[in-house]
Order: C-alpha cells, then structure tokens, then sequence
C-alpha cells in the first residue's frame, strides 16, 4: 500500500468516525416514517458518502467495484467481501450506481457524484 493510499485510508477512516460521532450526539428524529419532513428509508440506510470516500484509489473515478467496497466500509462491513452483502443492498447500491453514471461509462466521475441527486 503506497503512502497516498494510506493517507487516503486515514481520512476516510476520520470522516467516517466525524459522521458517527455526529449521529450519535444529535436527537432522534420524531417525524413517523412517510410524515412530511421525514426522512425517507433509503437515506436512512444509504451513508451520505463523497466522492472523495468512494474514489478508493485516487485516480478521479469511481468504478463499481470502488463503490461497492466504500458502501461496505461505510457500514462497517469487510470491503473485501463486500459482494456478499444481502441481496436487497446490493440491488439497491447498483441501482443508485448505475443511476448517477449518467453517460453509461461504468465510471463515476466527481461531476455524475456531484449531480445525483439525494433523496
């Protein structure tokens, strides 16, 4: 592992341990699920992950492998068996990969992340 990998590791490693700590101290919402205002399931099961957490290897763009891998990192989960996920999340993650890759590539770039829209 070089030192930009490591380097990139640790900060994604700090913004991840920032974003618990920050859930952790705020209240539970006390909207019902599907009250307006509410946050829908999805956002609450989908980390808020930026570009710069899902470019694994630096190189400004996000394969589905990457995306997979980050998602499973994000939840806590073994990045290296990421593809053994349950079923449901891997066809959720797929569906917003394949969503926000706008030009069909199979790679995201910072400005497909940047204009998906989060719902």
């Amino acid at each position: 592992m070089s030192a930009r990998q490591v380097g990139l590791l640790i900060a994604f490693i700090a913004a991840i341990l920032q974003t618990w700590a920050q859930e952790r101290e705020s209240p539970p919402d006390p909207s019902p699920p599907g009250a307006p205002g509410a946050p829908s399931p999805d956002s609450k099961r989908r980390p808020a992950l930026t570009f710069a957490q899902l470019d694994l290897d630096g190189d400004g763009g996000v394969t589905w492998d990457e995306f997979l891998k980050a998602h499973a990192i994000a939840e806590g989960r073994d990045p290296q068996k990421a593809a053994t996920m349950p079923a449901k999340d891997l066809t959720r993650l797929r569906r917003i990969f394949r969503e926000a890759d706008k030009d069909k590539s199979s790679i995201l770039t910072q400005k497909e992340w940047d204009e998906y829209p989060r719902k």
